[in-house]
């Protein structure tokens, strides 16, 4: 039988879970957005740090590097988010910045 481990986190509403896994799994912490685009998408990264400086850093932290990706193709582009209200944020707030920022024509919100 697989050994259990117990973590302790602290949900969006700031109370502490504790959650039972076996060893065979494996938990990483979240890697903000702008470190993976750096290691994985360089060349996103320059209008990635364009639209930080054009929202403000307290934004940026909040909306865009928690997103779980963005893909860019020629004058298209896709966001990733894992929750509803940011997509809304996002499409309320931040469309033109995004447009601006990365060239594009359109853009897509998806929340999975």
């Amino acid at each position: 039988m697989d050994k259990k481990y117990r973590m302790i986190e602290t949900n969006d509403l700031g109370k502490e879970i504790s959650i039972e896994y076996p060893d065979a799994f494996i938990v990483e912490k979240f890697t903000p957005l702008i470190e993976r685009i750096e290691a994985n998408k360089p060349k996103l990264l320059e209008p990635l740090k364009n639209l930080r400086n054009e929202i403000g850093e307290d934004d940026f932290e909040k909306y865009f590097n928690t997103l779980l990706d963005i893909k860019k193709f020629e004058n298209k582009m896709m966001i990733t988010t894992d929750r509803n209200i940011n997509r809304s944020i996002i499409t309320r707030q931040f469309m033109d910045n995004i447009h601006r920022c990365f060239d594009v024509d359109s853009v897509r919100i998806v929340v999975q």
